[in-house]
């Protein structure tokens, strides 16, 4: 901000409140600006602390002061609040480092840098620039409530959380009227909203329904990616050059020249003609409106929809005219860089309030500040994150297709349990849902991540690379009980499993074995992640470990692996246990009966 700004702020904060000075508990006179300046204060605490202070579909007439003073006021005492501060002093202080970097910025460095992403730009991001493909992103609206309300006719008209007092998963739009959403504790949604009424979740009953969903999605694109039990994104590119006719009888004369109809064997199936360009994107959104009404007539329930050329557009283009209604972005360079560079940046997918917070530090509060910016990104930032806001900032969507998805990941939030057989219990059912959404889609996993929110509300994660991978209930459940054994006794509120390091599960044996003839003691020598620093950062598909971590006490390691035989995890910091136990294994397997031997591979199924 400017000096005149800074003036002129001042100048207009105090004579709008110049007349309204207050006395404090102790006696104190306070004066108006002072007070303003608290207020601003614990508003830009509120924005930069709580996840659900921020918009939700529903809740554009909120009053956002209201909210967020009801938010402030409720949370400042507890520990979330107060686990929530130390965090965001990390930011802080981490954002203070950047604006350092930033004011040492050479113009000659700086010339260098736009220099090096221009050529990445055109050598690496351009020619990934697909605007041939037609994707859709499918969103139900309020799921859960809106499947509680169409089972029972007394909840369609009153504010209704889906949850409980201690954290609420969904809201319907008529509590979203009151700031009241998911993420959000319940017992501030009541404050929020007396009225509010609570329903737990079912969840056995929305799985029932979303697999009626996806049995529709599957219709026009088998190859779907279900994101969650409420929101999948579909690629129709395929579906459009099959069945496009049908669609055709919809549009007017003016919305089509038949004389632009020619032969491409090259990109249309045999027999069929090239649809003419301008009538590409009705067909999609015709398509789309009958998916969406498939849906409605077989639950019951509305979804939302976004069309665009890749999956990243789509999904912010599902949010434009939620809920019930769809959005379809025109497939051009020119209104795909519109569209994006015109975005505050938390509306991008990937994009949470900590990024926020530091691009706001840098002055970069749309996309297109972002791209502006560019050369103080690769300056600031990790160069995987700079290329992805880059690559965002274009339109381009990093990865696309089967390579988009990185991770499968489950997990549950609960009242504060610190009983190692009720974890246990909780863990189980988190390790079989995740294990049934690998074999669904038929994937393994090498990285298995356990992630623990304590009762104070400061979270660790720690992961393991395996040797070989693995994808059943029984072999993530032992990992993950590994992982947790060693972080007893602890009291949790969240617990949650990531599977990660990929290969389709019919490479697995393969790859399995090649591993398995690859070891050595060397191999063995994994480690296990301990806490993460609280700022995060990303790759082209989720939030990931972000900004470098500078102090050891963020971060450290400890030598512990898998044994590549048994599975057991094991010290690895003694090379002479490591052989020991190895050789035990290896002993205990020979004596087995040929038959048996294969037994080793259970682990990696």
């Amino acid at each position: 901000m400017s000096e005149n700004e800074d003036e002129c702020s001042t100048s207009s904060a105090f004579t709008l409140n110049e007349t309204h000075d207050e006395i404090n508990e102790s006696g104190h006179t306070i004066s108006a600006f002072e007070t303003q300046d608290t207020n601003a204060k614990e508003q830009k605490l509120g924005n930069e602390l709580f996840v659900f202070t921020a918009s939700k579909a529903g809740m554009g007439d909120v009053n956002a002061e209201h909210l967020r003073k009801t938010v402030y006021e409720m949370s400042k005492d507890s520990d979330f609040f107060k686990n929530s501060l130390k965090n965001n002093d990390k930011v802080d202080h981490r954002i203070k480092q950047m604006q350092e970097q930033v004011a040492k910025l050479t113009h000659t460095k700086m010339r260098f840098l736009e220099a090096r992403i221009d050529e990445i730009v055109a050598l690496q991001l351009e020619p990934r620039r697909d605007l041939t493909r037609i994707k859709v992103v499918i969103d139900m609206d309020m799921f859960y409530a809106a499947v509680e309300m169409r089972d029972n006719p007394k909840l369609r008209h009153v504010p209704l959380a889906v949850g409980s007092i201690g954290m609420i998963s969904t809201t319907n739009y008529e509590a979203r009227k009151f700031g009241v959403r998911s993420a959000m504790p319940g017992f501030i949604g009541k404050k929020l909203c007396p009225d509010l009424v609570f329903t737990p979740v079912r969840m056995e009953k929305y799985s029932v329904i979303a697999q009626e969903i996806r049995q529709i999605f599957a219709v026009y694109d088998p190859n779907f990616t279900a994101f969650s039990l409420d929101e999948a994104a579909l690629d129709l590119t395929d579906y459009i050059r099959k069945h496009w006719k049908r669609y055709v009888s919809q549009f007017s004369a003016k919305d089509w020249d038949p004389d632009s109809w020619i032969l491409d064997s090259d990109s249309i199936d045999e027999g069929s003609n090239k649809i003419p360009e301008p009538l590409t994107m009705k067909i999609a959104s015709a398509i789309v409106s009958e998916i969406r009404q498939r849906i409605y007539d077989e639950t019951q329930l509305t979804a939302s929809a976004g069309i665009a050329v890749n999956t990243m557009l789509a999904k912010i283009c599902s949010n434009i005219n939620k809920p019930n209604g769809q959005s379809a972005l025109e497939g051009t360079k020119q209104a795909v860089l519109k569209f994006i560079r015109e975005l505050p940046v938390r509306k991008v997918g990937g994009i949470g309030k900590v990024m926020e917070k530091i691009l706001a530090a840098l002055n970069m509060t749309t996309m297109q500040e972002v791209f502006d910016r560019r050369a103080i990104l690769f300056h600031v930032f990790k160069e995987r994150t700079a290329i992805w806001l880059l690559s965002t900032s274009l339109g381009i969507q990093e990865h696309q297709g089967e390579s988009e998805r990185k991770s499968y990941s489950r997990e549950t939030t609960f009242r504060a349990v610190s009983d190692f057989d009720k974890l246990k219990q909780i863990c189980a059912t988190i390790c079989e849902h995740l294990a049934q959404d690998l074999a669904e889609d038929k994937m393994a996993a090498r990285n298995i991540t356990l992630k623990l929110k304590c009762a104070d509300f400061s979270v660790r994660t720690r992961s393991v690379t395996l040797i070989t991978s693995i994808q059943s209930c029984k072999r993530l459940l032992q990992v993950a009980l590994d992982l947790l054994k060693r972080e007893m006794p602890i009291s949790l509120r969240l617990l949650g499993v990531r599977a990660a390091s990929l290969i389709p599960a019919d490479q697995q044996e393969e790859t399995n074995q090649m591993q398995k003839r690859q070891l050595t003691i060397q191999d063995c020598k994994g480690t296990i992640e301990r806490d993460l620093d609280p700022i995060k950062e990303f790759d082209a598909e989720r939030e990931v470990s972000a900004i470098s971590n500078d102090t050891k006490e963020s971060l450290y390691n400890e030598a512990y692996a898998p044994c590549p035989i048994c599975t057991q995890i094991i010290k690895t910091s003694n090379l002479i246990a490591v052989n020991r136990h190895i050789d035990e294994c290896i002993e205990k397997q020979s004596s087995r009966q040929p038959k048996k031997r294969t037994r080793i591979t259970d682990y990696m199924e």
